[in-house]
């Protein structure tokens, strides 16, 4: 059965290419100007995987955002399908908001290998099937959270989590976060970037490998934008970078705590 494909995209040129390279790999192509108009079109062409331009015509949404508020829309209705969001003006900043939204790539325009973006679909609808099939996971009166930190920044984050009534569990060492993960069945694993500066992509690698059926969450500042894509690539589901000490840090981790139960 063929990949089916939502693209969005207001340059005429730029559609009509990626139009024709997708069809020529078979996939079955639906095309958007606008975030509207893609809305409309969601139910209707029932995408494998939606890829879109950060910024988009108008219409209901504001233009400079229109493809951030299309990500959030299709994410709302459909939590498996894939998202991808181009983008010519790429940020550190940006990546992060997208990531926090539940995309799966991040693109940079002008792509250097067309066919590789291609593949790299591929590949994502691929995941996206293996999504769709997985069994559903068991409800449970709170989610467990499994806190990969040292244990003064560790015991702080566990005093933010608090009012959301989770179960924590601790682990200190970075050889036995994917097993802890494994023991007391994490529905999140939360990474401290401060705790393991040099080792945070290197860990969230490890838990994709190992510990798949948990979800991600990292708290880290000053990452780079090569740092923020490859956390989206790993799906990375929440991105904190509010420092711990600041008033904030805690309602954003409980929302994302949240945000993430609704997602299981």
């Amino acid at each position: 059965m063929a990949h089916r494909l939502l693209l969005v995209e207001d340059d005429a040129t730029l559609l009509d290419v990626l139009h024709v390279a997708f069809s020529r790999r078979g996939w079955e192509v639906h095309s958007a100007k606008s975030g509207d108009e893609a809305l409309a079109l969601f139910p209707q062409a029932a995408p494998d995987v939606v890829l879109t331009d950060k910024n988009l015509p108008g219409g209901s949404i504001v233009a400079a955002q229109a493809g951030v508020e299309l990500v959030r829309a299709i994410r709302a209705r459909d939590r498996d399908v894939g998202i991808v969001l181009m983008t010519a003006y790429g940020t550190a900043e940006s990546a992060r908001d997208t990531l926090n939204l539940g995309i799966d790539e991040y693109l940079e325009k002008p792509f250097g290998n067309l066919f590789e973006v291609v593949i790299r679909m591929e590949l994502l609808a691929d995941r996206v099937a293996a999504r769709r099939h997985a069994p559903a996971a068991a409800q449970k009166d709170a989610q467990v959270v499994l806190i990969a930190a040292n244990a003064t920044r560790g015991k702080t984050i566990a005093r933010l989590l608090a009012p959301s009534g989770c179960t924590v569990v601790f682990v200190e060492k970075p050889d036995e976060i994917n097993a802890s993960a494994k023991n007391v069945r994490a529905d999140v694993v939360l990474l401290d970037g401060a705790s393991y500066p040099e080792e945070i992509t290197c860990l969230v690698t490890e838990l994709k490998v190992r510990a798949r059926s948990a979800f991600t969450m990292v708290l880290s500042q000053n990452l780079s934008l090569a740092d923020v894509k490859r956390l989206i690539e790993l799906e990375v589901r929440a991105l904190i970078d509010v420092p711990i000490e600041r008033e904030g840090c805690g309602e954003q981790l409980r929302a994302a705590l949240h945000r993430l139960s609704l997602l299981r």
